[in-house]
Order: structure tokens, then sequence, then C-alpha cells
């Protein structure tokens, strides 16, 4: 178990049935190993909350073999282009969707138009990036693989372009 690059368990963390791989060290750096519940891999209604297993594993696995990090940053989730349009922080373009702030609202989730903060030039703090579901973009699975036609991953490199599949 403790020598194990894949490891089948109930969660320890409070994270749910969320897969990770723990990963202490710099890009570049392998990783320690992989959890994945075994909730996740036999509830076939988690597919639709996390996406497909096999590109949920590969970017795991590019994680814990390469040392790659995710293609999204929580800590700054926004930034202004070249082209003075705040995006959300992410390597591929090609993923389109929508900015909206989400409003639970007893029982249901509800959206609402994101606002420019004046101090920052960026969305609000609430403000999320909704990638469309129905898209063609094929990339990036280190950003977000759950989206049908994703099976490349880029790197933030548009010259390196690896494809999965």
């Amino acid at each position: 178990f403790y020598q194990a690059h894949v490891i089948i368990a109930n969660t320890f963390l409070n994270i749910g049935d969320s897969p990770y791989t723990r990963q202490y060290g710099g890009c570049g750096e392998q990783g320690q190993f992989i959890h994945l519940t075994p909730n996740f891999l036999m509830n076939e209604d988690l597919i639709s909350v996390y996406g497909a297993h096999g590109k949920l594993f590969v970017q795991e696995w590019a994680r814990l073999r390469w040392g790659v990090f995710e293609e999204y940053n929580t800590d700054q989730p926004f930034y202004i282009s070249p082209n003075l349009q705040v995006e959300a922080t992410r390597c591929s373009v090609n993923i389109s969707g929508i900015y909206r702030v989400p409003e639970h609202v007893e029982d249901s989730c509800l959206t609402k138009s994101c606002n420019i903060d004046p101090h920052t030039g960026l969305y609000e703090q609430k403000c999320t990036f909704f990638p469309e579901k129905n898209q063609t973009a094929g990339e990036s699975i280190m950003y977000f693989p759950g989206l049908q036609y994703v099976s490349a991953m880029t790197v933030c490199n548009p010259s390196i372009r690896h494809t999965f599949g």
C-alpha cells in the first residue's frame, strides 16, 4: 500500500470521490501516488460530474509521472489578455464558456452575470468560468478532461501538443 502508485480506497480527506494525485514537488517532479475511490470507479453517475474515467486517469497520470499541474488557477482565476479582454486562466483559449456567479437559493443553483471589479479590471471574486459542455475544443486534458472532444494536452505551449487515445 505504501509503495503503490495507484491507490483505490475510501477517501481519507474531506474531498469526497474526487480523484487526486499527491504531488508535493515542483513542475517536472514525479508525484507520490494517485488516489481513486471505489465509488468513483463503480458509480456511473459520477461520470457526469468528473468526466470519463480514462481521461481523468490520463490527467492524474500526467501529474504523477511527469509532475505537470492543472491548467487553471484558483488563486488567480482570470487575467487580462493582450487584446484587453478578461479571460479565464487556462492554456487553451479554444475552450469556450460563460462567466457567471453561482447563487444557491434553497435547493436550486442559480447564476447571475459577473461584474468587473473596478480596482483590478478583472471579474469579481465569486465569478466562475463554466466551459460549454457541447463544443469541439480538443485540448486540454489538464484543464478540463470532462469535455467530450478533449484528447490532447498542450502544456501551455502551442508548439507542444500531446494527443491521447
